[in-house]
């Protein structure tokens, strides 16, 4: 069996934050913007041997209008999520999101397909999140649950890959959501 590592550090604190700004010269109608994003994440163990929990905490201040220029949707996460799980970006003036995590290990099937494919770990993750959305016109909450099933592979010995599968339950609209995701070290699907 491979050695395995814990999906969630032990405990660990992140923090990111960026400012952008633009300027328009003449000959467009846009008027300039600026845009400060935030996250900070925080882990910590789980109940048992290689689970954990994560709370994400991140937000966005923005000049958000018809005329100004728009900056597209903030990579905030890895699996393509700004808002709640299950909620497309649109851009607004000032958001805050809480996101909670707990991930663990399902199985450890330890199975190769040759020297294709190799099946290091099935694990899940149940997951909540809430956003408060808040522009000019409106204030909206979003809010969204559910699980995420991840089998952990390797393609071609080297090249980390994992597939999952979402249940996203929006509980605004109680609408059930089920997706299929990619992710690698490399790039995201």
């Amino acid at each position: 069996m491979a050695p395995v590592r814990a999906l969630v550090s032990p405990f660990s604190v992140r923090s990111r934050v960026s400012a952008e700004k633009v300027t328009t010269t003449g000959g467009t109608s846009l008027v300039g913007a600026e845009r400060i994003f935030a996250d900070v994440a925080l882990t910590t163990s789980g109940l048992w041997r290689n689970h954990g929990f994560e709370l994400v905490l991140s937000g966005q201040a923005a000049q958000v209008s018809d005329n100004r220029y728009r900056f597209s949707r903030p990579n905030l996460e890895s699996l393509g999520y700004v808002y709640s799980r299950g909620y497309a970006y649109v851009p607004t003036d000032l958001f805050g999101k809480v996101s909670g995590n707990y991930r663990f290990p399902l199985f450890y099937p330890d199975f190769a397909l040759g020297a294709w494919i190799y099946l290091r770990r099935i694990s899940a993750n149940l997951y909540f999140d809430y956003t408060a959305i808040q522009d000019e016109a409106r204030d909206i909450s979003l809010s969204s649950g559910g699980s995420e099933l991840t089998f952990e592979t390797n393609a071609f010995r080297v090249f980390p890959l994992d597939i999952g599968i979402r249940h996203i339950r929006r509980f605004d609209s109680n609408d059930d959501i089920v997706e299929a995701y990619l992710r690698s070290v490399f790039v995201e699907f």
